[in-house]
Formats: structure tokens, C-alpha cells, sequence
């Protein structure tokens, strides 16, 4: 269907009123001496499109079939390019923007990237700037993939895999970002095992090297619990070891925080605008300005035309905004002490070691105006030692 309404665009058709008595004999005849008719749309008058070529034979069979018809508008390329006769810029201004265009399709314009969560788009921008990946760069100068692929990966931690797609003026870069690999001990290197905090042992297995304490001791954070130097005899000689060992202890945890008892939420008061972004060739401005009253983004669409975007890097994103007046709310009292004592405790659960289990806990409550401060108080048995070298 496309290519029909291409073909008849090229060679021009032209817009037909008919109307009289005659109507339905001048379609019948039209069809019978092979003249295309299409587009019909039923009214008042019948309405239809002919092909150019076929008007003089139209207007013939019109006359013998006594319906009367009337051209409404002339419509193609044929009859464009009659318009603009004699006008000079249109034809220099049409080959000025296609040698515009296959020179700028030449170059890089855009970079997008995709996958990164941790990595900054800055991160990967410079790197890729640093073998010359760029927008301005003629698309013949960048190096192959593999080269890109291999400076990004060696350029960033922990990304296993990446790739740089070019299509068209745009470089379209997939990262892939991997777990922290975990740390892996050198065990034939002499450590001591210390204690991370305060604490009250109440367990303890040592492996290798020399114990420094007991069950039932109070230790401080940094004190050495297993040392990596085993003593023989009395005369204080001995040997460097890699400590190992594992120190349970009942540890104390406190975190603090105030909490308001109302916040302000938006209240839209029907008033919008929208305002648009056009980025042509990575460079992008904004048609009109944001409104000054308090807003929400509420709506945002982004038009990308295939063959603009891919050969010229234009895309239009439209950005609607909401008016929105502030009211400040009162939030029910036991919801704001449940979220405290939600939050203090993952802020707390963040500093724990290994192998803990709560053995007590309270929350100490104070209301001042319109908030509270929360204290919580947390005792935990957990694994203190850490592993420094000596």
C-alpha cells in the first residue's frame, strides 16, 4: 500500500469533487475505460483521487456522461516542484542539506551506554575518549571493536565484558559488571588475628599461632586475641605463623536518629507544561523554559525518526510538568516508631561480623515537637577477630 501511494506522489494525482445526477454513471464509466479511481469518501459531493495522467480522459467522460466535476487540489511531486519554478534557493538550499548530510553521516555524534550500574557514564566516556572515541571523530579513525573492548575492560574494575556496537553516527556501548572477586588470603604470610571492637568473649578455637586471651574477657577493639608468633621455651624464641583461629563475643551495638512526625507531599492543581529537548549531533537545547512554580515530572516521551537518528543523531523528548502546591501531613505515630526502629536496625545489622545472633535488644523513644529520637540498643554475639598482617 505504501509503495501505491509512493508511486502515484511521484507521478502526481489530483483531487476530484463530483456531484450531479450522473455521478454513479461517470464511476461506472471511469472503471469500464480503465481509469483508477481511489481514496473515494462519500458526502455531499462525492470525493476521489485520480492519477494526473488521467484527468484529460476524466474531464472527457464527465462531459459525455453529464456529471459535473471539480478539481479541488493538484497534489505530488511533479506539481511541487512546478511551484517552485524560477526559485533558485529551493534547489541550491536541497543540495546544500544532502552534501550537509553525507558528510555529517560520516561522523560520530552520539554515545550511549548501557548496563553500567556502579561505573559512572563519565568513567567510560574518558576511557574511550583516551583512544580516540568521541563524538566529532570521523567514523573511519575509530578503532576496531576489539581494541575498544579490550581498553574498556582493562580500564575498569570488575567488567568481564564489554562491547561497542556503531550504528550509524552512534556508538552504542553494553557493559557487563561482575561480582567483587572475594579476597583471597596468602596464608604463608605471617598474621596476627585482633579484635575488630569491644567485647566480652564468651567462645574461642584457635587453628595456628598462640591464644592471647580467654573466655570471660573483656578485649578492646585492636587488641591481639591470636598471635602469629608461637614462643618456645622460656627464653622468648620462637616462630611467625598465619594466624588462625575463630573469636566469638557477646558485642555491643547503638545507633541514634530523629524522625519527623509529618512530611510535605504534592497536592496538583490541574495547571501543566510541557517543554521539549531536540538533540541534534550530541548537542541538545531546550524550546521553552521550565515553569517557575513548584513541579513534578509526570509524563516524558522521546521521538526518535529511525533513519535521523541513526544517520544524524536527532531525537525530540517531550517533558510534561505538573503545578503542585506543598501540604504537610501528619504521619500516624506508630508508623513513624516502626520505620525508626526498621531503620536503626539495618543500620546496625551494616557493622555486625560474621556468625551474629541478637541476644537482646531495646529502643529507648523521646519526643521533641513534631519528631521523636530513637535510640536503639542491640547486644549480639558475634565472630570480632580479623586478620592484619604482622
Amino acid at each position: 500500500m505504501f509503495l501505491i501511494k509512493f508511486f502515484y506522489f511521484l507521478k502526481g494525482y489530483v483531487i476530484i469533487e463530483a456531484y450531479g445526477k450522473s455521478v454513479l454513471k461517470l464511476i461506472s464509466e471511469c472503471a469500464a475505460r480503465g481509469i483508477k479511481i481511489y481514496n473515494i469518501v462519500r458526502g455531499e459531493r462525492l470525493r476521489f483521487a485520480v492519477c494526473s495522467s488521467d484527468l484529460p480522459e476524466l474531464e472527457k467522460t464527465a462531459k459525455e456522461t453529464g456529471a459535473a466535476v471539480k478539481v479541488v487540489r493538484k497534489c505530488g511531486l511533479a506539481y511541487m516542484l512546478k511551484s517552485y519554478r524560477g526559485r533558485v534557493l529551493f534547489p541550491v538550499g536541497a543540495l546544500v542539506f544532502v552534501l550537509f548530510f553525507a558528510v555529517a553521516s560520516g561522523f560520530l555524534w552520539d554515545i550511549r551506554i548501557e548496563g553500567n550500574d556502579k561505573i559512572t557514564d563519565e568513567q567510560v566516556t574518558a576511557l574511550l575518549s583516551e583512544i580516540g572515541v568521541k563524538p566529532g571523530v570521523r567514523l573511519s579513525k575509530l578503532p576496531d571493536a576489539v581494541t575498544m573492548k579490550d581498553h574498556l575492560i582493562a580500564g575498569l574494575e570488575n567488567v568481564p565484558w564489554a562491547w561497542v556496537y556503531v550504528e550509524g553516527v552512534r556508538a552504542r556501548v553494553c557493559i557487563h559488571e561482575g561480582t567483587v572477586p572475594p579476597v583471597i588470603v596468602d596464608e604463608s604470610k605471617p598474621c596476627d588475628i585482633i579484635a575488630s571492637r569491644d567485647g566480652f568473649i564468651t567462645d574461642m578455637s584457635v587453628k595456628k599461632g598462640m591464644r592471647m586471651c580467654m573466655p570471660g574477657n573483656a578485649v578492646n577493639a585492636g587488641e591481639v586475641l591470636i598471635s602469629g608468633f608461637v614462643e618456645l621455651g622460656e627464653e622468648k624464641e620462637g616462630f611467625e605463623v598465619h594466624a588462625d583461629g575463630q573469636v566469638l563475643a557477646l558485642t555491643h551495638h547503638e545507633q541514634t536518629g530523629t524522625y519527623s512526625l509529618s512530611e510535605e507531599r504534592p497536592e496538583f492543581t490541574g495547571a501543566e507544561k510541557s517543554i521539549f529537548e531536540v538533540t541534534l549531533f550530541s548537542k541538545s537545547f531546550t524550546v521553552l523554559k521550565k515553569p517557575d512554580y513548584d513541579y513534578s515530572i509526570t509524563t516524558e516521551s522521546c521521538f526518535k525518526p529511525d533513519f535521523l537518528a541513526k544517520h544524524m543523531g536527532f531525537s525530540i523528548t517531550k517533558r510534561t510538568f505538573r503545578e503542585a502546591v506543598r501540604n504537610t501531613v501528619q504521619l500516624p505515630y506508630e508508623w513513624v516508631l516502626e520505620y525508626a526502629k526498621r531503620d536503626l536496625t539495618a543500620r546496625i545489622a551494616a557493622e555486625l561480623g560474621s556468625f551474629s545472633r541478637l541476644q537482646s535488644e531495646d529502643f529507648l523513644v523521646s519526643e521533641n515537637g513534631g519528631s521523636i529520637t530513637v535510640t536503639a540498643k542491640m547486644d549480639f554475639t558475634e565472630s570480632i577477630g580479623v586478620c592484619v598482617p604482622r
